[in-house]
């Protein structure tokens, strides 16, 4: 059976954007829908699987950092969907604000067709076409094991074992710093412990604690420090399953 070709969702209220955004990922063989405001981004959302959402973030009514918390609202696996935000906007603070709403990535207008092309290749590289979707079928897997395989190839597959164990152990570590940073209200600490850890999740393809983290040190930066506290809560459930499927496989 052929492989689906990979669905990504266009959300953004200009016309023009939409259609050449479209004809673009199309030419490059995607599965493209559009939508023309937050409202409907989100409901397309609900009823149907994306692999990825490029989201302008200055829309009337429901814009797209509000789009986005709606998004991450949804039953998962939708919820897990990357964002990226498109904007024409580039003010100081402004990814931070967008990856504290839970947006994944950040991309400035006017965008060239290389740079858009090559932000999507490693988001799908990142987040394998299909990979958000089978959650539904059961696959609730907390590690990615795509990502394990890109580290193999760029470390040595005999040194892997060492390198997870290694792993676990910063887990370990750093996991306890992050709840006493989360109980003393100490921000600056709790976002420094969160980035310590979240490029290592990401290469151990802890996923879901990567995207905690990430959500963790985007929040503290805005001043976020209710949706910090709410990441941080997660931290230890998603360190422990991340720790305890690795063990099972090394």
């Amino acid at each position: 059976m052929q492989a689906m070709p990979p669905r990504i969702l266009v959300g953004d209220d200009n016309e023009t954007f939409r259609t050449v955004t479209a004809a673009l990922l199309r030419r490059e063989g995607y599965d493209v829908d559009l939508a023309d405001d937050g409202r409907a981004v989100v409901e397309a959302m609900a009823a149907r699987d994306y692999d990825l959402v490029l989201l302008d973030v200055s829309m009337p009514g429901l814009n797209g950092l509000d789009t986005t918390r709606e998004i991450r609202r949804l039953p998962p696996p939708r919820s897990g969907v990357p964002v990226l935000a498109v904007t024409a906007h580039a003010m100081p603070g402004d990814r931070e604000r967008c990856l504290a709403a839970g947006m994944d990535d950040y991309l400035t207008k006017p965008i060239l067709p290389k740079d858009l092309l090559a932000i999507v290749q490693r988001w799908m590289r990142r987040h394998p076409p299909g990979a958000g979707n089978a959650q539904a079928a059961g696959d609730d897997d907390p590690i990615d094991d795509f990502a394990l395989t890109l580290l193999a190839e760029q470390t040595d597959p005999e040194i892997l074992p060492s390198l997870v164990g290694t792993f676990v152990a910063e887990v370990r570590t750093r996991g306890p710093k992050i709840a006493d940073a989360l109980a003393a209200e100490d921000w600056q600490t709790l976002e420094r412990q969160a980035h310590a850890l979240k490029s290592a999740s990401h290469s151990f393809g802890a996923r879901y604690l990567a995207r905690a983290l990430e959500g963790i040190e985007a929040a503290c930066a805005a001043g976020d420090t209710d949706r910090a506290r709410l990441l941080a809560q997660t931290v230890p459930e998603l360190a422990d399953a991340a720790v305890e499927a690795l063990m099972a496989r090394y």
